[in-house]
């Protein structure tokens, strides 16, 4: 069985390779979109099932499961740092995923894979590793002070610090408030131009303020607050 790990997060997925490696998977690693993209195409595809990055669906300029469904093959894909669920609802979100998109039962052989990896990916020794993953330090070593740190973001002086515009504070602050969901497109679209007489018909603008949303994020001092692009074509703003 031939594993590629998709990420620009080498170091840690190496320790996830090296323990699965042990047990008999054969791992790679890719962060060429261009070159995965090839090879998917490919009539003799090497890659039996992809692990992949959570934070690179928002650079990623396909969807996967399309490109492997265009492909005329049903390569199982797996978000190995999706920080949707957590460790023991993980290898079902998994297998869930795979079933809703390529619409039938996923392959049994696989599943010794799915359990040695969601083994691997809950070891504190790696998991400490993963940005997405690991729980948040307490400013003053309780958990009691750190549940309510993000609660007490001012989203005046947060707009201020980041030089944010009206439309993109309106789009920031209608995510912020959403931030435990992921939201659609269209969701997305009627938050920003719900005061117009149709709404609809802006999906390119909603790409590209949430592109400059994320260029000014970038840029600002809150360097925790982060736009993920989830499988399902939504977006999630998560505050590390």
């Amino acid at each position: 069985m031939e594993i590629c790990f998709l990420t620009h997060e080498e170091s840690v997925c190496r320790l996830i390779m090296e323990r699965l490696e042990k047990f008999g998977f054969r791992c790679f690693l890719q962060n060429d979109w261009n070159v995965l993209y090839s090879e998917l195409q490919a009539p003799q595809c090497r890659i039996d099932l992809l692990v992949c990055d959570f934070m690179l669906t928002s650079t990623c300029c396909f969807n996967l499961f399309e490109a492997i469904i265009e492909a005329g093959k049903k390569i199982p894909v797996i978000y190995y740092n999706d920080p949707s669920f957590g460790d023991l609802e993980r290898v079902n979100h998994w297998i869930s995923q795979n079933e809703i998109y390529y619409q039938s039962a996923f392959p049994s052989k696989y599943l010794d894979f799915l359990d040695k990896l969601n083994k691997t990916v809950c070891d504190p020794r790696i998991k400490r590793h993963i940005s997405l993953l690991q729980p948040p330090v307490p400013l003053d070593g309780t958990e009691e002070e750190n549940v309510g740190a993000e609660e007490k973001l001012n989203l005046v002086e947060f707009r201020l610090r980041n030089n944010l515009s009206p439309v993109l504070f309106r789009l920031f602050e209608f995510m912020y408030k959403n931030r435990t969901k992921d939201l659609t497109l269209k969701e997305l679209e009627k938050a920003l131009f719900s005061r117009r007489r149709s709404f609809f018909g802006h999906k390119s603008s909603v790409y590209s303020y949430i592109s400059r949303l994320k260029t000014s994020l970038g840029a600002g001092e809150t360097s925790n607050v982060r736009i993920l692009r989830s499988s399902r074509g939504c977006y999630r703003l998560i505050v590390l």
